[in-house]
């Protein structure tokens, strides 16, 4: 899970961003490319609660074994009146590497206020093109913690 990949370069003065990823071996590269980040699993991320104004992880539910579990944590993490915006490849079917799928809109909003009953979802749809991904191919959703 890398929070700074999609972060704004032209964040405000003394924004930190965090990124987080299981392997030791890509904490130890991005840190060697002045990366802040630190070792952990979604499931269980290794920070307080409410220690994030924004939380941002795209494409990493498809490959949890638990996204429930990772949504709630996402959660836990990000402070009242943050936000948290998931994206993953809509699928019929796991492809690859993935462990889950989401088919459309609304399996992925059913997902999320599930696991994050009291979130106010801003927006859920699916994305335009980005790079590789084609357009549409992506659910997207920003959803704020009260």
């Amino acid at each position: 899970m890398a929070y700074w990949r999609s972060t704004s370069q032209k964040a405000k003065p003394g924004t930190v961003k965090v990124g987080i990823d299981l392997f030791a071996d890509y904490v130890e590269y991005a840190r060697a490319k002045g990366r802040k980040v630190i070792q952990g699993d979604v499931h269980n991320l290794p920070v307080d609660d409410a220690s994030f104004d924004i939380v941002y992880c795209r494409h990493t539910l498809e490959h949890s074994l638990h996204p429930d579990t990772a949504l709630r944590e996402l959660y836990r993490v990000v402070k009242p009146g943050g936000a948290v915006y998931a994206s993953l490849p809509m699928e019929l079917a796991p492809q690859g590497k993935h462990t889950v799928s989401i088919p459309n809109t609304r399996i992925f909003r059913r997902m999320i206020l599930d696991a994050c009953p009291d979130a106010k979802l801003v927006f859920i749809g699916r994305s335009g093109r980005v790079g590789v991904i084609e357009e549409g191919a992506e659910v997207c959703a920003l959803f704020k913690k009260p």
